[in-house]
């Protein structure tokens, strides 16, 4: 009989804040994309990533915390969440087609024919990266089926906005201290911001102090072999 009731309690969900799972959805994501694509991690630059990540994943929290009404702040959490996602796995595909992070423009505008040879591997990308899509989707999912938002208020609406502005004040602090706060004025160069000061702070830092004089460099895109081609190329 507990075993029954203690199995209905787990399937009816968890509870846990939605502007918490929003603020905490960037970290996860910057999380993964350094994992995935750098060569080491050091101490001081991981500082940096999370100290950020959590400056940056204070914005949706704060958002996703004006919404009373708990079902509502879930479905908010969960559009941000999910956009947060999708934004950090097309950088993801970028890095991994192209060695290179670059901006989002570059796809779109189609400079050199990268948008055309991009939307042409995003099936073979996707395939081959399913499992890190699944990855980086999971939590919004699972989320999205057990969780229960909590109802938050004005005292936590201004403790969450106090501790935003305390993250970008310690993030700032540990990069001048670092030694890393000369890159921010030096030339604007995406790839390698993305790498010291993760995704969110290098595309405000783009809309900010690229010129757009400048085209990114990258490799040619890595195309995955088919099946097709393996046997032609076969003597």
């Amino acid at each position: 009989m507990k075993f029954w009731k203690a199995t209905e309690q787990h399937l009816r969900g968890f509870s846990f804040p939605a502007w918490l799972f929003a603020a905490l959805t960037v970290l996860y994501n910057e999380m993964l994309l350094h994992l995935w694509t750098a060569e080491q991690l050091l101490p001081g630059r991981i500082l940096n990533l999370m100290l950020l990540s959590l400056a940056f994943g204070g914005i949706p929290a704060i958002l996703t915390s004006l919404f009373s009404k708990p079902k509502a702040g879930k479905v908010t959490a969960m559009l941000l969440s999910g956009l947060v996602t999708l934004v950090y796995l097309l950088e993801f595909f970028l890095s991994d087609a192209y060695q290179n992070f670059m901006p989002f423009r570059t796809v779109v505008i189609g400079a050199g024919g990268i948008a055309q040879d991009y939307f042409g591997l995003v099936m073979e990308l996707l395939l081959h990266d399913l499992w890190r899509i699944l990855l980086a989707f999971g939590p919004v999912i699972l989320y999205g089926i057990w969780g229960r938002n909590i109802p938050t208020g004005w005292k936590t609406r201004g403790i969450l906005t106090a501790g935003t502005a305390a993250c970008f004040g310690a993030a700032l602090m540990a990069i001048h201290l670092g030694g890393s706060a000369g890159q921010l004025n030096r030339a604007f160069d995406f790839d390698t911001s993305v790498r010291t000061f993760g995704l969110p702070m290098t595309l405000v830092l783009d809309l900010t102090q690229n010129t757009g004089e400048t085209a990114p460099e990258f490799s040619d895109p890595v195309v995955l072999p088919t099946e097709t081609q393996a046997t032609e190329s076969a003597p």
